[in-house]
């Protein structure tokens, strides 16, 4: 199921930053993209950061007493 994500990720970067992108793995799992002057960062972690992001403030009510 990785290897889906992984793949998926790579496509969303080539359709960011076009055909000729760089794509290396991060090492916490997804990918990072780049082309002379810009980069994306599909990186686990960050993908995490901007859905919990996109849920907007009242999702912080999950942590708290």
């Amino acid at each position: 199921a990785y290897e889906a994500i992984v793949d998926s990720l790579t496509a969303r970067a080539r359709a960011l930053l076009g055909p000729d992108a760089v794509i290396v793995p991060h090492a916490d799992g997804g990918v990072l993209g780049s082309i002379p002057g810009r980069r994306c960062d599909l990186s686990l972690p960050a993908v995490a950061d901007r859905a919990l992001d996109a849920l907007g403030p009242d999702v912080e009510q999950l942590w708290t007493p």
